[in-house]
């Protein structure tokens, strides 16, 4: 049975070059990220890459949250000074 780009099916993972680029994309623009990786698994029948893409959602959500968390400690932290 062949994909839908005439490729075999099977349980490949992505290879590492588009993990790489995930990674890279996940730390510079990790909303776009977060998005991309929900959508791109709502399509993915390959429970492998299903899995690949559930981490990189994961990462780009913990990626926004800690950038979230330094943000609003640093105004918090200025604004506790008294300047």
């Amino acid at each position: 049975m062949t994909g839908p780009y005439g490729t075999a099916a099977s349980n490949e993972p992505y290879p590492s070059g588009v993990v790489a680029v995930g990674v890279v994309a996940s730390i510079f623009m990790p909303l776009i990220s977060l998005i991309v990786a929900l959508i791109l698994g709502t399509n993915e029948n390959n429970p492998t890459r299903k899995g690949q893409l559930k981490s990189w959602a994961i990462l780009s959500g913990a990626l926004m949250l800690v950038a979230f968390v330094l943000v609003f400690g640093l105004l918090a932290g200025s604004r506790s000074v008294g300047y």
